[in-house]
């Protein structure tokens, strides 16, 4: 049976004090991909930021899952749709040969030895079907 709660009662804590180890403009919670993005713009635009991560490592399921995979940033014929601290990831990824995605002239393609190549790669395959 469910307790029921008394809405007027209360319980006082003894005051005690505790110790300010960082202060900080922004408090950014949460180290996945969309924290450490929010960290990193809040540092760009100067303000004093702090990223606080309950795991021993960022990046979130990318990281401590290996879910390596990004989806597409662009659409089926390689127009980027999405950019931004993403993208700038992926770049330098790029630059250490550390990402992996299909050549350009590719995108979009119909050969079917191609999209059977990359559906084998992938999670994530977009491609027309007749």
């Amino acid at each position: 049976m469910p307790q029921q709660v008394s809405k007027g009662k209360t319980i006082r804590e003894p005051a005690r004090d505790i110790k300010v180890c960082r202060e900080a403009d922004v408090v950014v919670v949460g180290g996945g991909p969309g924290g450490v993005g929010a960290a990193v713009a809040a540092a760009r635009t100067g303000a004093n930021a702090v990223l606080l991560e309950r795991y021993g490592h960022l990046g979130g399921m990318g990281t401590g899952g290996l879910v390596t995979i990004l989806p597409n940033m662009s659409d089926i014929n390689g127009k980027q749709q999405i950019a931004g601290l993403c993208k700038e990831w992926v770049d330098r990824l790029d630059l250490r040969q550390a990402a992996d995605y299909p050549k350009k002239e590719h995108l979009g393609s119909l050969d079917k030895k191609l999209v059977s190549y990359y559906e084998k790669r992938s999670f994530f395959m977009c491609a027309w079907t007749e």
